[in-house]
């Protein structure tokens, strides 16, 4: 494994600040920001951090490859931390009654949607979601991400749920490490029609035992909203995910104000991701409680949906990450980057604000900060590139076909 040593960039982010601030409130003096910087990275894990002018002698011997990063700002490697990257099927055709002006809900109403995707991710086999997973990792993996959370919730049966993350974890690339969530509280599966508390059961008492017994998931995540699954039935997921060893974490204030905030912030889950119709109290509660609201600015863009209140979020003091939510009929896109330039156009957030959400805040909604998120030493997940001497050029330029690697 080669042991890279990158010199003379241009700007460096290290976020070594964000180690004291937890990432509240970001400001410019958080991003640790080093000119002419250097990385020492052993292929494992980031040994050392500095300007190119005070590199250590161990770092310049012939066991390091020099690389040269004139021109190029470094970040922390991103952390997606909201996707559904396993699944099978197409829903373009979803897109069209969009663009007619058709809602989320009328959509689902009509059999697509979620289910869409579920009977398409049903009829697969693990070897092709196992495929179909591998080739979206090395598109993340390109975007920048060095840690993503991939969710199950397109299988809604014990059997479909276990092979979507077993999928997830037969499709491992190197240089990205997975986050895999059970999401089986995604929808109500069409066979429990009429029979809401027997999936509920189902879904307490057999799937999320199994899968942490496997190992098959770290997190229990539902989909707590208007039309979906109500607050104490979310409630009861969770607790039964916490009590199998799953962290809670939760999808709420999409589609409904519902409390889905105040729950969160009760049952101290990572995170709760969407709110785009949070309350005040709600965001009182996240900011006492130190749960990450995740924002998803892609799919309140697809949905023609007004933005998620971002600065209300940030300046009570709520830790703030954003993700891509990439999946196939809400966000069909895994470009974070594009996601930062979303957060400053449409959601108001600062350069230090947006650098935070994507890396130190993103990885604490997983449970990962201090293990990714920053450039210092222990630090695994290696730094990310982009052309430039300002940390804005990460989402400077609107959604880029890749990041750039030095070579």
């Amino acid at each position: 494994m080669a042991r890279l040593l990158y010199k003379n960039i241009a700007c460096l982010v290290t976020n070594e600040p964000m180690i004291r601030t937890a990432g509240i409130r970001p400001q410019e003096a958080h991003l640790g920001l080093i000119s002419r910087g250097a990385v020492a990275w052993d292929g494992r894990k980031i040994l050392w951090a500095g300007s190119t002018k005070s590199i250590p002698k161990i770092f310049r011997g012939k066991s390091w490859r020099p690389v040269e990063c004139s021109g190029l700002v470094a970040y922390p490697g991103l952390v997606d931390c909201h996707t559904h990257a396993v699944f099978a099927g197409d829903r373009s055709r979803e897109f069209q009654l969009r663009m007619r002006g058709a809602t989320y809900q009328e959509i689902a109403a009509a059999g697509g949607g979620i289910l869409s995707t579920m009977r398409a991710t049903r009829a697969a086999s693990r070897a092709c979601l196992a495929d179909l997973a591998r080739n979206r990792f090395r598109a993340a993996a390109a975007f920048g991400v060095r840690l993503l959370e991939v969710k199950s919730g397109y299988g809604l049966r014990l059997k479909d749920e276990v092979k979507c993350l077993e999928a997830v974890q037969e499709a491992a690339v190197r240089g990205l490490e997975i986050y895999p969530t059970c999401l089986a509280a995604h929808a109500l599966p069409p066979e429990f029609r009429g029979k809401r508390e027997e999936y509920v059961r189902q879904v307490c008492e057999d799937i999320l035992p199994l899968v942490a017994r496997r190992g098959l998931a770290r997190s229990v995540d539902v989909f707590c909203d208007e039309g979906f699954f109500t607050l104490s039935e979310s409630r009861a997921i969770l607790e039964a995910g916490r009590n199998a060893g799953l962290a809670p974490r939760l999808h709420g204030e999409e589609l409904a104000l519902t409390g889905a905030a105040e729950l969160a912030a009760e049952l101290g889950a990572l995170s709760v991701d969407h709110l785009l119709k949070v309350s005040p109290a709600g965001i009182r509660s996240l900011a006492e409680s130190g749960t990450v609201g995740v924002l998803l600015p892609g799919t309140a863009l697809y949905l023609r949906e007004p933005p998620a209140p971002a600065r209300a979020l940030i300046d009570a003091g709520v830790r703030v990450a954003l993700a891509s939510d990439f999946n196939p009929g809400t966000c069909p896109t895994q470009n974070l980057p594009f996601v930062g330039t979303l957060a400053a156009l449409q959601l108001g957030m600062s350069t230090a604000e947006i650098i935070a959400a994507l890396t130190w805040n993103a990885a604490q909604a997983l449970g990962m900060s201090g293990r990714y998120g920053a450039v210092a030493p222990g630090s695994r997940g290696e730094p990310v590139f982009c052309e430039g001497d300002h940390p804005s050029a990460l989402f400077y330029r609107m959604a880029p076909a890749a990041l750039p690697r030095p070579t």
